[in-house]
């Protein structure tokens, strides 16, 4: 049997209170019904409660929502970058890779990709054409976050214009 005590500061002589070995597992509308006479006080804060769970519930739903539709964008933007790269990478045998229309996540993953492969293949150099960065002011965040990744993986890299060209010297 659920039961439930009410705080003692809720209690007047207008309210009756059963004892409460489960409160947690009771709602709001419950509660109320177990009562026999409240006060106003203790109306107003059942009131709020209610209110207060109602929100929350909505904010778990928006919450499942937004999860939903972050996942949803994360596969768009995984489908973006495969066909951006298909489009200007016709064949993958080359060592000219064209980063053009990627985002940083998605050219990080295919310069990866590319330098594994070419270590794999022992290609000794590899071509990053990275633009340059009109799409974000001038500045080419593509170029600098390549050139970093790079430089992480041990690969030697230069610069072959002032645009962007990236020039990679693999070592096996």
């Amino acid at each position: 049997m659920d039961s439930f005590l009410i705080p003692l500061w809720a209690l007047t002589p207008s309210t009756v209170a059963v004892s409460v070995l489960e409160l947690p597992s009771l709602s709001i509308a419950r509660i109320s019904a177990r009562l026999v006479e409240t006060s106003a006080s203790t109306r107003d804060q059942l009131t709020l409660a209610d209110s207060l769970r109602n929100k929350m519930e909505r904010l778990r739903d928006n919450t499942y929502a937004g999860q939903k539709a972050t996942a949803k964008a994360e596969r768009l933007r995984v489908e973006m970058n495969r066909v951006a790269f298909r489009a200007l990478n016709k064949n993958d045998g080359k060592s000219i890779v064209d980063l053009h229309g990627l985002d940083v996540k998605g050219a990080e993953d295919k310069v990866t990709q590319k330098v594994t492969w070419a270590r794999k293949v022992r290609k000794k150099t590899l071509r990053f054409i990275v633009g340059q960065g009109r799409h974000s002011d001038g500045s080419g965040v593509l170029k600098w976050r390549v050139q970093a990744l790079l430089k992480r993986k041990k690969v030697r890299v230069a610069t072959i214009n002032v645009g962007g060209i990236l020039l990679a010297k693999i070592k096996p």
